[in-house]
């Protein structure tokens, strides 16, 4: 089974740790499907059959999209386009992955409402999956793809047909297809670069050394006033010396920083600089609010966590760091015996959500959430993660009352700011 996995790690930059029981069990579903009944046997198919691999990294990498994810990021996006719409300036955007098309064809949606002409702006989408990208072009969806959205695009963009909904052909043909890698960087640098990036959901599921040369790229490809926008569990993955996040609550958005020359992401070198020590992947946005909390005079960019704070206490310290190297399990251990030592913390709580949200126990997350807020109820982080898991639910209302709390939260800071 290891070198099945491994193969999966080198050809798509799985992690592993990540993903959990899923990868066996995707495994032994498609050893059951081709009636293989030794794991040497199907990986000598994987090996010789690049359908059946492409089939395991499907059933792997199943994908969770929905038009508009995120509304308030395709907002700014808006935002940050406008003055092209002014100059007559075509913009490019990239969606990798962009699965069955929703992300893409939203991009090109919301330009198309900005008044932009379908030939006055680019849209480049990039999968792995064959399957993935045939969807995308018949653009036929279900109404699960319209979950949490406003319904007025869907009434001016598609036609209904029994249960399904089928998008107007101006708007399919504003986007391109590619199938590719993203671990393909010189199919990804020759493609250009681009004003707005949308990868999202992908760089959670890579390994350290995949995961840092990924990042880079990014980097590269992005212009120097573009935008990145990242999944929400995948904010602490952006290195701090590359980029600096957007205060803009629920878009997840970053900008390159131009002090920092862009990277060559062609070198075979792929750690960061000798002095870039990253942040770790779960302890991510808290930082924020944790900073101002403890009063710390300096930016913290690239120190470890142990640093920022100043903690004398060794257990969340260490399970940040277990936490960092993908050990979730090793992790929460660690947290819930902090708790009994030091009793409840907004923080431990915190990192105890994001560690059951990405390890897919969703409700976990949720009590953990809602622990955060009881110990501070204006803990913006804690209120935009919950507010996506009630939408992943269905409950909008609640989801969209945890929003304008946020927004409330955020316009006073400003009006704090202006004074």
């Amino acid at each position: 089974m290891q070198r099945i996995v491994s193969l999966l790690q080198k050809t798509i930059g799985l992690d592993a740790t990540v993903i959990g029981d899923s990868v066996q069990q995707a495994i032994r579903q498609r050893m059951q499907k081709n009636d293989v009944q030794d794991e040497h046997g199907f990986l000598k198919l994987l090996q010789s059959s690049p359908r059946e691999m492409t089939a395991l990294i499907e059933s792997v990498a199943v994908p969770e999209t929905w038009f508009f994810r995120y509304r308030e990021a395709f907002q700014l996006m808006q935002e940050h386009l406008s003055p092209m719409l002014t100059y007559h300036r075509m913009p490019r955007l990239l969606s990798i992955p962009c699965s069955t098309g929703e992300e893409p064809y939203s991009m090109a949606m919301a330009l198309l409402d900005m008044g932009f002409p379908s030939r006055g702006f680019h849209i480049d989408a990039v999968d792995l999956s064959r399957q993935h990208l045939d969807r995308a072009r018949q653009a036929v969806y279900r109404p699960s793809s319209f979950r949490g959205a406003h319904p007025d695009f869907r009434q001016r963009y598609f036609r209904q047909t029994g249960t399904d909904y089928v998008l107007s052909s101006g708007v399919r043909e504003c986007v391109n297809f590619h199938q590719g890698n993203i671990l393909n960087h010189e199919q990804l640098e020759a493609m250009g670069n681009y004003d707005v990036i949308y990868c999202r959901n992908i760089l959670i599921y890579l390994d350290e050394e995949h995961r840092k040369r990924t990042v880079l790229l990014l980097a590269k490809m992005l212009r120097d006033d573009g935008l990145l926008f990242v999944g929400h569990a995948e904010t602490g993955l952006i290195w701090k010396d590359l980029f600096h996040s957007v205060a803009a609550p629920m878009t997840f958005a970053y900008r390159r920083n131009m002090a920092i020359a862009t990277p060559s992401v062609s070198s075979t070198a792929i750690s960061p600089p000798a002095a870039a020590s990253r942040k770790p992947v779960i302890q991510k946005e808290c930082l924020i609010a944790k900073k101002k909390r403890l009063n710390v005079a300096a930016p913290e960019l690239l120190q470890p966590v142990s640093e920022v704070g100043g903690e004398t206490g060794p257990s969340l310290q260490e399970a940040s760091r277990l936490a960092d190297q993908g050990k979730l399990d090793e992790a929460r251990q660690q947290c819930e015996a902090c708790l009994q030592q030091q009793g409840a913390s907004a923080d431990i709580w915190f990192l105890l959500a994001l560690i059951s949200d990405i390890q897919g126990q969703h409700q976990d997350a949720e009590t953990a959430f809602r622990k955060v807020l009881y110990l501070e109820p204006e803990h913006q982080e804690a209120l935009m993660h919950l507010a996506f898991l009630l939408d992943k639910r269905g409950n909008e209302r609640a989801a969209q009352h945890l929003r304008d709390r946020v927004q409330r939260i955020h316009s006073r800071q400003q009006a704090g700011v202006g004074k």
